[in-house]
């Protein structure tokens, strides 16, 4: 599991730790074009498909403990 290493704790999303992951690991899994180069495209689209945590916004801070502050609510006219 990519979450569980230690060296890609500094990355914020699961979708950058799967990017990365990817990267490092192309050559095992075909991500590399007949030139050499990474199929960026291909690394891309994996990382869209296998996305776990796709309702975006801005990341936790990591180790962060807080809870989010609750909006305050609009006072209706």
């Amino acid at each position: 599991m990519v979450t569980t290493e230690k060296k890609y704790e500094t990355e914020s999303t699961p979708k950058q730790l799967m990017e990365k992951w990817l990267r490092i690991n192309a050559a095992r899994y075909s991500l590399n074009r007949p030139d050499g180069k990474l199929n960026e495209e291909g690394i891309s689209q994996i990382t869209k498909i296998a996305n776990w945590k796709p309702e975006g916004g801005a990341a936790r801070t990591p180790g962060s403990k807080n809870p989010p502050t609750p909006r305050k609510k609009q006072q209706t006219r």
